[in-house]
């Protein structure tokens, strides 16, 4: 099985120009629709800050088990939609 990141990017090869556009709506899409508010929010601020586990746990004040299981939970659930999706 692919991880997320091979996954996104296999998808990312398929797609060229307007198509990488509609990929990254329905990526964002997914991460509105199927994720709870906490899971998106470890998960934004893991992808789009850049931030490590520990620093997700220290900026929630939760313990970095509860930010680690929530992303893999996150990721699970956005790697389910898009081998669907394909």
């Amino acid at each position: 099985m692919l991880d997320l990141k091979e996954l996104i990017q296999k998808e990312k090869e398929e797609y060229d120009g307007e198509n990488r556009e509609k990929l990254r709506r329905r990526i964002v899409k997914i991460i509105n629709g199927e994720l709870t508010e906490r899971e998106r929010a470890y998960f934004l601020l893991s992808v789009q800050e850049k931030k490590k586990i520990k620093e997700i746990a220290e900026i929630k004040e939760v313990s970095s088990a509860t930010v680690s299981k929530a992303l893999k939970n996150a990721k699970r659930k956005i790697r389910r939609v898009l081998n669907y999706l394909e």
